[in-house]
């Protein structure tokens, strides 16, 4: 889609607002001529050229009046532009972000996250700016330039020529600018999605930043992006501005050509004083709509790179996804967060995953994915999935969860096949933690909650299922303690530990890990997993809670024992203890499986993981 597209569909979708907006501002813009009717109406009068009629005092109130009157138009209509420009903002940003969504999570974004964050900000406002400014203000001021020139060239068909002459070269020029325009806007997008998306990879990799003590590095790094982002934007808004600058140089251009003129025509007895007025006044509402209409011609080719990257960033979204009809909620309370509260239905009996097959696109034939996988868990199993790096474990999650596409097999949830794996494993039903916990820069029980209401959640027992009861104690703010950017104030065992909880607040069927405890410590690791095999969280507190201040008191009524079902992936030792039973992948394939017993008796693999470095001291 290109930037006419967007816009016809946008103002399909919203033809009131739209009409409203060009409306009132049309006729704002288009009133701007009325002043300097009734300028010269006094000039006329003040020099007896006036034929009988109104006098000089009526005609300065009204054109006090005009001047109020317009004003009552602007407030009128910043009334209406306001809500349209922002459910052009929202329509956007919510359809790119709903399609994200959809998409398999593991490969959502083309790009980094920052990259996205930039198009989602710069690239909105971009299109939001010329549907919700461009084409309201240029009907009317169209139609005022048009009205003023024909006036002009009733009374002084050589003077108009003077207005007109100058606007019709430098739109020509403008017309000529309009590739480079758009090669520009694009360098300058790309040098910011750069600069955005090293920031967010620098809040990713901030323990290793600190670790390796490379502050220095990355510094000069974030410096020398935003050098090449500054000379991107000095050009595009040089080049810019450098058209500006013309377009409203006509306007001197034409003042002085109308001042040559006005003289010759005064003499000839053909022009009065108020002729000269109408045409100063005239001068910019006429330039300024001829300008306009120039500049946003040129604009729409900085528009199109928007919605290319915008478009980009979607990858093989149907066209205009990205203006299709949305709910938002511009006014009023938010909408509650919708919330499924745990029923018999959402029961988990058997899970079954049969010949699982994903390979990646771009493994240059390598197949590298996962090849013929099965599996089969019963309520209350707890299985773990080990192997080398590289052998497919969080691979095998991904596609079981839907965040990944199967090439091939099947997924049954008590025997029902489940045909949309990304919405179905979701809480109540299952809840997932990757190898990185994703914390946001929130407090620690909103970044437990995520959304859900207090009074559904029981955050002491989801603490204390997580073992993390004693660093509680240790925050001074406790549960309102601010974890910082991606958790950057937690160690690493506390964020992942924070998203164990997380998941034990939603008391899901089905527990997927992905090496959670790999930041763990022995002890702690053996609490997590005792607390695991023994039972999940309750979600009602019978006594318990938090009766302190902080919300660190904790009390152990509040946990309930019944089996928990989890599917882990983990290569430590005291997973693999408790695991009812392991499949060991190597190369994408189920290389083995069975009990640990089985497998360290006649499994290589299990093996040299057992007694490898993964598995020493622990």
């Amino acid at each position: 889609m290109n930037t006419w597209q967007v816009t016809r569909k946008i103002i399909k979708e919203h033809p009131g607002l739209y009409l409203l907006n060009a409306l009132f501002w049309g006729l704002l813009h288009s009133s701007s001529l009325i002043p300097g009717v009734l300028i010269k109406m006094v000039f006329d009068r003040l020099t007896g050229e006036a034929t009988a009629g109104l006098n000089v005092w009526t005609l300065v109130a009204l054109v006090v009046a005009a001047g109020v009157g317009r004003f009552v138009n602007l407030y009128v209509g910043i009334t209406t532009y306001v809500p349209f420009r922002y459910t052009i903002f929202g329509t956007l940003q919510v359809n790119m972000m709903r399609y994200l969504l959809q998409r398999p999570g593991a490969a959502a974004l083309p790009g980094s996250p920052g990259e996205a964050v930039s198009r989602f900000r710069g690239d909105v406002e971009r299109v939001m700016f010329f549907v919700g400014d461009w084409l309201v203000d240029v009907p009317g001021l169209m139609i005022g330039a048009g009205v003023g020139l024909f006036v002009l060239f009733r009374i002084n068909a050589t003077a108009a020529l003077a207005v007109a002459v100058p606007l019709a070269i430098v739109m020509a020029l403008s017309n000529l600018a309009r590739t480079r325009l758009e090669f520009y806007r694009a360098q300058e997008r790309k040098a910011a999605g750069r600069v955005t998306g090293f920031i967010g990879e620098t809040y990713g990799a901030v323990q290793a930043v600190k670790v390796a003590n490379g502050y220095a590095g990355v510094g000069r790094r974030f410096a020398e992006l935003n050098e090449d982002r500054r000379k991107a934007a000095l050009k595009d808004s040089l080049f810019l501005e450098l058209l500006r600058t013309s377009f409203f140089s006509t306007i001197e251009i034409s003042t002085g050509l109308i001042l040559l003129l006005a003289g010759q025509a005064m003499a000839g007895g053909g022009f009065t004083i108020g002729d000269f007025a109408l045409f100063v006044a005239f001068l910019y509402p006429i330039t300024d709509g001829i300008m306009t209409t120039a500049e946003m011609m040129a604009t729409q080719k900085q528009v199109n790179v928007s919605v290319g990257r915008m478009e980009k960033l979607l990858q093989d979204a149907p066209d205009g996804t990205i203006v299709a009809p949305v709910e938002l909620h511009l006014n009023g309370r938010f909408p509650p967060v919708p919330y499924t509260p745990k029923t018999e239905t959402h029961q988990l009996h058997t899970l079954e995953a049969n010949h699982l097959t994903y390979h990646f696109p771009d493994s240059n034939g390598a197949k590298k994915g996962i090849t013929d996988i099965s599996l089969r868990l019963r309520r209350g199993d707890f299985v773990v999935v080990t192997g080398r790096i590289g052998s497919g474990k969080t691979t095998l999650l991904r596609v079981l969860l839907g965040l990944l596409p199967l090439d091939s097999g099947e997924v049954r949830w008590n025997d029902a096949l489940v045909t949309e794996r990304d919405n179905f494993f979701v809480p109540p039903r299952a809840a997932y933690t990757g190898q990185v916990p994703r914390l946001l820069s929130d407090t620690l029980s909103n970044n437990i909650l995520m959304g859900m209401p207090e009074t559904a959640v029981n955050i002491p027992a989801a603490i204390r299922s997580a073992v993390m009861e004693k660093d509680l104690l240790d925050l001074d703010d406790g549960l309102e303690t601010m974890v910082g950017p991606r958790g950057v104030r937690l160690s690493g065992g506390q964020m992942q530990r924070t998203a164990a909880a997380r998941m034990f607040a939603r008391t899901p069927e089905l527990y997927i890990f992905d090496d959670l405890s790999s930041a763990l410590d022995v002890e702690t690791e053996q609490q997590l997993w005792e607390r695991m095999r023994d039972g999940s969280v309750r979600m009602k507190d019978e006594g318990g809670g938090m009766n302190s201040e902080n919300g660190s008191s904790l009390h152990p009524s509040s946990v309930t024992l019944h089996p928990s079902t989890c599917l882990v992936v983990s290569n430590r030792r005291a997973a693999l203890r408790r695991a009812d039973h392991i499949l060991v992948l190597e190369n994408g394939r189920i290389a083995d499986e069975g009990t640990l017993d089985e497998l360290l008796a006649r499994c290589e693999i299990m093996q040299q993981l057992w007694q490898g470095d993964v598995g020493k001291n622990q």
